[in-house]
């Protein structure tokens, strides 16, 4: 399988490590595709495959900066048909950071692991837009549902406050952390099973999709400006030839007064 690892008998392991989109695109220089991009099409007939084998313990591991709203809706809708479908306990864990929309993959879970390094964000939904007032007014419309319809009654499934205060935790967009001694710990607000110990992955940055939030933690930026640094170029050491002068020839200059007295001579014989 491509997208379910470790699949046994009755267990199989769902690894979100990277941006969800609409769909895959290869590479524009190497025509390669992501390999931690995730197809829904794809998705969905493993999904079908997996409740054949009668999995009773699916766990999602995630480290995810977020992606495509619609992708993410499409990939709630499976993984509940198959919690229905198969009664199969979903675990979800955030190995890294689990922000905007591959937070809804973990609310569909079960349970909610939670590591000393992890991070959480919550945001309004956004898109892009264009045309006129009435195409934007559909797109505001859309927005609005998703965030009252589907977002909020999610995160109020494992809230353990308000759902104002919800309501405000997202238009704020706020950065949760797993550290027991933050005001926004994790734990604070929602229902979570804490893992005292810190998950090794390098946190799942995505320039493109970063530059869309405002509250970004200094750790994330320093991750960010790390991998943005040009890597150090050894020393090179260049080898300049020095060009070989070419001697010049010099024009032999024959002496021809001997040649000339010789004739003389010669002719005198004669």
């Amino acid at each position: 399988m491509k997208y379910f690892k470790n699949v046994t008998p009755s267990t199989a392991d769902f690894y979100v490590y990277g941006e969800i989109v609409d769909e895959k695109y290869p590479d524009f220089w190497t025509g390669e595709y992501s390999s931690t991009e995730v197809d829904t099409n794809a998705m969905k007939d493993e999904l079908d495959e997996l409740e054949k084998k009668g999995i009773k313990d699916f766990n999602i591991y995630i480290n995810s900066p977020g992606g495509s709203v619609f992708a993410s809706s499409t990939m709630v809708s499976l993984l509940k048909r198959f919690k229905q479908n198969t009664n199969a306990k979903i675990h979800g864990f955030i190995d890294g950071l689990c922000a905007s929309a591959s937070t809804y993959l973990l609310m569909v879970a079960d349970d909610i692991n939670v590591y000393q390094n992890s991070i959480l964000m919550i945001h309004k939904p956004m898109t892009m837009s264009f045309g006129n007032a009435d195409d934007l007014q559909k797109d505001i419309n859309t927005l609005n549902t998703i965030e009252n319809d589907m977002m909020i009654p999610m995160y109020m499934n494992k809230a353990k406050v308000s759902q104002e205060e919800i309501g405000e935790l997202i238009a704020n967009e706020t950065w949760f952390n797993g550290n027991k001694d933050d005001e926004l710990f994790i734990g604070n607000f929602f229902n979570i099973n804490y893992l005292d110990q810190a998950k090794e992955v390098t946190a799942s940055v995505s320039k493109n999709l970063f530059k869309n939030y405002k509250h970004i933690p200094q750790a994330l930026k320093d991750v960010e400006e790390n991998e943005g640094e040009p890597k150090q170029q050894e020393e090179v050491v260049e080898i300049v030839e020095e060009p070989i002068e070419k001697e010049e020839k010099k024009e032999e200059t024959i002496d021809y007064s001997t040649y000339e007295n010789k004739i003389s001579s010669l002719k005198r014989e004669v």
